[in-house]
């Protein structure tokens, strides 16, 4: 006997998307995999939810300072997205939409690599070890 989860659910908040052990979770990047996201647009500076606007992404809880971050998390590890389009009292009053992925905590280090907007001053690496859910922030000055 075979089971599978289903790919698309409904939760509290809004609808949970499966991407492990799913087509989604062979895509690419995170940001192929929310290509693919039901009321979720890529638009050329970033995403938009169908009729909410520009959401704010959180990846494991920690807001998403870059869009380039997306291109550093592998679409095979992440476990889940949810788009929320009513957030509620937990969410700023001014944010429309709220988009939340989750990856699976394979004790894994993520690189993501941020400059700042002249890319001369210096370079910020956040490594994160999903493992132990801690966070190290290192700055390279040249």
């Amino acid at each position: 006997v075979k089971a599978h989860l289903p790919q698309y659910k409904k939760t509290h908040e809004g609808l949970l998307t499966n991407v492990a052990g799913t087509v989604l979770g062979k895509m690419g990047t995170a940001e192929d995999v929310l290509k693919h996201v039901p009321s979720i647009v890529k638009k050329k500076d970033g995403y938009e939810v169908v009729g909410k606007g520009t959401p704010i992404i959180y990846i494991n809880g920690r807001k998403m300072q870059d869009i380039s971050e997306l291109d550093n998390i592998k679409s095979s590890d992440i476990k889940s997205v949810e788009v929320i389009q009513n957030p509620g009292a937990t969410y700023d009053a001014s944010v429309n939409a709220v988009i939340k992925i989750k990856t699976i905590k394979s004790g894994k280090v993520i690189i993501h690599r941020l400059c700042t907007a002249n890319h001369t001053s210096c370079a910020i690496f956040l490594v994160e070890n999903f493992c132990r859910t801690k966070t190290s922030v290192i700055v390279v000055t040249h």
